[in-house]
């Protein structure tokens, strides 16, 4: 890119500016040059008419005969090329040749002022076209005769053609000087610029293009003193810079993959002690549940070991305690199913059918006799994509804050939890909104801002963990959802989680 495009601007550059150059100097030398040749031309028609007067005050006859002198054969001036000739005396003009011309007045004039002030005058009179601007037309030469007494002068009007037609006949050699002249100074200017730049430049990009970061010296410079040894220093010390900076950034960045392991540690850490905090607090909730079942059974157990019991009694007290086991295998089996620290995995999971067994398993729950529990569920589609037990450790979560907060307002106060369901459409695709209110004492707005993070808790000691909605946002966010509160004092919270979906769903029936 250097070795073709840099030097054909540099030609290019430099045609332009010696071209205008030149163009310059010609019109500058031209314009000098035709004003010598009209001053030279006044001189010489000057020293002609000088000779002609002398020559006829040297002739016989009286002095104030001169116009008839001028005007004979011998003392034609027609060598002057002259279309008007003119002889003043006192007030009155004679024109000597009898043919008039455009500048009579102009000479007449020029002629009275000579004779007045018995000087040499010349002037210019008329125009013509020429380039770049008009230029005279005829050139007005104008004499005193001498020491005659009246006083007389005598004016001249010759055409500048002539002068022109010089300039014209030697203006060929000049723009052939002037375009020779360019054409060297390029080659010079060309010559000087492509060693002094080009191709200190063309050297420095071979060096880079070879470079190798166990250098020591990237680039060299063959004139370390110069303005190009001071940029080759300069790309030195950035490309320093450079691998210095890309040394620390390999630092940082196994620093930062470090500290990212350690974080996804300890996440798993937190999901699984407030799994198990959880767990704890269902099993509490459970023990009531399974031991009504068990002394349910032991006292079936005891009615069988009657001799008198007939069999149709027996098999009825047999039904009964198998139900009871039943009832005390679901609750153990549920609790474990929510205990289970499976692998975390993407999968397609059904939101109302998880939202309808999580409801089940508080039904039986002992301390929510009077929290009654609302399900509206208006999605069409409730597939969301995420991990099964994440969502479950989520929903479980909020459904146990909800309970709490209702639980905190009277051991007998008709507590309400309603779960509700709707689908929503936004730029990333459809989504799965679902809304957990409750009316409980509800979030303070001071503290609404701050229950999503770690070990944050407006239960009692011993009652929570504070982590049980940061691990939900945790989780919410890891599936590419959002999940919001609000809060009234007094009259409840409500919890909004919003889930991605794909476009199949599962519809509630």
């Amino acid at each position: 890119m250097i070795r073709t495009g840099l030097k054909l601007q540099i030609t290019l550059t430099l045609t332009l500016l010696l071209g205008t150059a030149m163009v310059l100097a010609g019109f500058v030398m031209t314009v000098f040059w035709q004003r010598s040749l009209i001053k030279a031309e006044a001189k010489r028609i000057h020293d002609i008419l000088e000779c002609v007067t002398a020559n006829a005050k040297r002739a016989p006859g009286e002095p104030t005969a001169l116009p008839d002198i001028l005007a004979a054969p011998d003392y034609r001036i027609s060598r002057l090329n002259a279309d008007c000739l003119i002889f003043a005396q006192n007030n009155v003009t004679r024109r000597i040749i009898d043919t008039s011309c455009a500048a009579d007045n102009q000479l007449a004039s020029l002629v009275q002022s000579s004779r007045k002030s018995q000087e040499n005058l010349v002037r210019t009179s008329g125009t013509v076209s020429g380039f770049p601007t008009r230029r005279p037309g005829r050139l007005l030469v104008a004499i005193p005769t001498g020491d005659r007494v009246p006083a007389s002068a005598l004016g001249i009007s010759t055409p500048l053609a002539p002068v022109y037609g010089k300039i014209r006949e030697a203006r060929k050699a000049l723009y052939m000087y002037l375009l020779l002249n360019a054409i060297f100074l390029v080659a010079i200017g060309f010559f000087r610029l492509v060693t002094s730049t080009v191709k200190p430049v063309e050297r420095l990009v071979t060096l880079a293009e070879q470079y190798d970061i166990t250098d020591d010296y990237p680039l060299a410079a063959e004139n370390p003193g110069g303005e190009f040894g001071q940029l080759t220093a300069s790309l030195n010390r950035m490309i320093r810079k450079i691998e210095q900076d890309r040394h620390n950034l390999r630092e940082t960045i196994a620093s930062l993959e470090a500290t990212n392991a350690e974080l996804t540690n300890t996440r798993k850490e937190m999901l699984r002690t407030e799994n198990l905090a959880t767990v704890g607090r269902l099993s509490a909730g459970l023990a009531h549940e399974i031991g009504n079942p068990l002394g349910i059974i032991q006292g079936y157990l005891e009615l069988l070991n009657r001799e008198t019991l007939d069999p149709a009694s027996r098999r009825d007290f047999v039904k009964r305690a198998q139900d009871e086991l039943g009832r005390v295998n679901n609750l153990i089996r549920q609790l474990l199913d929510f205990s289970r620290t499976s692998p975390r995995s993407h999968e397609q999971v059904s939101g109302h059918d998880l939202l309808k067994e999580i409801i089940t398993l508080f039904r039986q729950r002992r301390n929510m006799h009077s929290i009654s529990f609302r399900a509206e569920f208006h999605a069409a589609n409730d597939t969301v994509a995420g991990d099964r037990e994440g969502l479950r450790q989520v929903l479980v979560n909020c459904l146990l804050n909800a309970a709490d907060a209702i639980q905190e307002r009277g051991r007998d106060f008709p507590g309400e939890i309603s779960i509700a369901t709707r689908n929503e459409t936004a730029d990333a695709g459809d989504q799965l909104l679902i809304i957990i209110s409750d009316n409980g004492v509800g979030i303070p707005p001071a503290q609404l801002n701050n229950i999503f993070d770690p070990f944050f808790t407006t239960k009692e000691p011993g009652r929570g963990t504070g982590l049980g909605l940061s691990v939900s946002l945790s989780i919410v966010e890891s599936v590419g959802g959002t999940i919001t509160a609000g809060s009234q004092p007094g009259k409840g919270t409500e919890i909004s989680i919003i889930l991605p979906q794909n476009q199949t769903g599962h519809a509630d029936t």
